[in-house]
């Protein structure tokens, strides 16, 4: 059997490099909000959210769950030539097929006009016509190969090549209402781009196509579905959160301080779970290998920094949520704060949720049990939903939202004590509280200091406007609130950056050696 002579892959620069993909794309979205905004008014924008809504269903759909299935498949048989050709193949085949057959009913349902709504005026069928090749793209879409593969640094750096030409595209084209249309155009061929770009390079990474069996595409098609399920839990879940919010409360401006307020949240929460891909290939690598003393070493790594990272994250948002919102969105969003704070403790669950599925339940094939775990998750969350959103709006909303995150946090915690050894993480969160509480006493006792320094800086410049001091200010609060975390991390001697900068030291004495 020929293989590969091959070394690992870097897991930090991929897991960097994955990072600032995922949080340039929330970025984006975020920053060019306003702009769209301003130009589309309430009804343009109402008309993309209901026709990306719609179109969203199929995607998700079609997309199955074969990126986070070929992903596990081809790390395990990463090093065989020849069984890594034809599980690629075979994944490709099926996933082209189903992914051709949503496509088609989508196209006969937009041509017949039933996803077209009275109630949007721009929302027409050339819209959802446009927004077929959202549909296309996952019929070419071959993540699945790079990430199975740890390709992650060209695969992260093609996306951020497009997300950046079609950010420039929307300032440079979108000036007017009447280019709606070009809007949509760009948004969707960012789609197609981005998939004829990665899959031009296959052939260099895994040949020719060959045959394969009806059988192991019908097996490829089952091992797909048996992913599929949380994808369609956690997508349902939140699509309804926000359906129910704006059924139940009939208050649009609910439904706005919500929808801002999940994105902000979701910023930190993506700089995390970001990891979760590189670790999933990486762990289902070392699962084929049987390499158990690696597997426990880096499993200690992981829950080492997730424990450094997830508290700084959660006290950093709550302490300056106020001034990024009345910043970046303005005063008639200040009901937005009160939700970041709720949401924020996301940032704890949801991360360690997404890394106790990439090293545990994915790469060992605990599905059914992660599957019924997600079915929970999903009632849970939609009876708090119709429950709490129907007591208090968009807080009970939030407040539900963050229950479901933990019930199923605990479910994935319970269902793992025996093959994962959470001391380190509980040995070490500890003192990350502590340097987390004191960074957030000190955000909280300087930031209106730090607020009146924005704005003698931003005077002596001859431009003073009180929105730009918020942001500036949280920009300084953000550094200043890092030194001051990190310090206190030293002082009490966490672990995972002990470890880091003992063998930094190592490396420099053995070099002046």
């Amino acid at each position: 059997m020929k293989l590969f002579n091959l070394k690992n892959p870097n897991l930090k620069i991929n897991t960097f490099f994955n990072a600032l993909y995922q949080v340039s794309t929330l970025l984006v979205s975020l920053f060019t909000t306003p702009y769209l905004a301003n130009i589309f008014g309430p009804d343009g924008v109402g008309s993309y959210s209901y026709s990306f809504s719609i179109t969203n269903y199929f995607i998700v759909i079609s997309a199955f769950g074969f990126t986070i299935y070929g992903t596990v498949k081809l790390s395990k048989c990463r090093n065989d030539i020849v069984l890594k050709k034809k599980t690629f193949w075979s994944l490709f085949y099926t996933k082209g097929i189903f992914s051709s057959a949503i496509f088609f009913i989508y196209l006969i349902l937009s041509l017949s006009g039933v996803f077209v709504s009275d109630s949007y005026p721009l929302n027409t069928k050339l819209i959802f016509l446009i927004m077929s090749i959202d549909i296309f793209f996952n019929i070419i879409d071959v993540t699945f190969l790079f990430q199975g593969e740890e390709k992650f640094v060209s695969l992260s750096l093609r996306n951020l090549f497009v997300k950046i030409s079609v950010t420039l595209c929307i300032f440079l084209f979108v000036k007017t209402i009447d280019d709606y249309n070009i809007y949509v155009l760009i948004m969707s061929l960012s789609y197609l781009l981005t998939g004829l770009i990665t899959i031009s390079t296959i052939f260099k990474v895994i040949g020719a196509p060959i045959k394969v069996s009806m059988h192991d595409m019908c097996s490829d098609f089952y091992g797909s579905f048996k992913f599929f399920i949380p994808i369609i839990a956690s997508a349902t879940c939140t699509i309804l959160s926000k359906s129910l919010l704006g059924t139940i409360s009939q208050n649009t401006v609910e439904s706005g301080y919500y929808e801002n307020a999940d994105k902000i949240v979701n910023i930190a929460i993506t700089i995390l779970t970001s990891i979760s891909s590189v670790i999933v290939s990486r762990f289902s690598y070392l699962s084929a290998l049987g390499n158990k003393d690696e597997e426990k070493n880096k499993r200690t790594k992981i829950l080492w920094f997730l424990a450094l990272t997830i508290v700084p994250l959660f006290f950093g948002v709550i302490a300056v949520d106020s001034f990024f919102v009345l910043g970046f969105l303005g005063e008639e969003f200040s009901g937005t704060i009160i939700l970041i704070e709720i949401l924020s403790f996301r940032i704890l669950f949801e991360p360690v949720s997404e890394i106790i599925c990439a090293i545990y339940y994915l790469p060992y094939g605990k599905l059914k049990i992660r599957n019924v775990i997600y079915i929970i998750y999903a009632l849970f969350s939609l009876l708090g939903s119709v429950l709490l959103t129907y007591l208090f709006d968009a807080v009970g909303t939030s407040i539900s939202i963050v229950l479901s995150d933990f019930i199923m946090i605990l479910l994935l915690i319970i269902f793992s004590l025996r093959k994962i050894d959470y001391k380190p993480f509980l040995d070490d969160i500890w003192r990350c509280l502590i340097a987390g509480l004191i960074m957030f006493c000190f955000i909280y006792f300087t930031k209106e200091y730090i607020l009146n320094f924005s704005i003698l800086i931003l005077d002596t410049f001859g431009y003073v406007n009180i929105r730009i001091s918020y942001l500036l200010s949280v920009f300084i609060l953000a550094m200043c609130g890092a030194v001051v975390y990190f310090v206190f991390i030293l002082t009490l001697r966490e672990r995972f950056i002990k470890y880091y900068l003992s063998g930094f030291f190592k490396k420099r004495n053995i070099k002046r050696g």
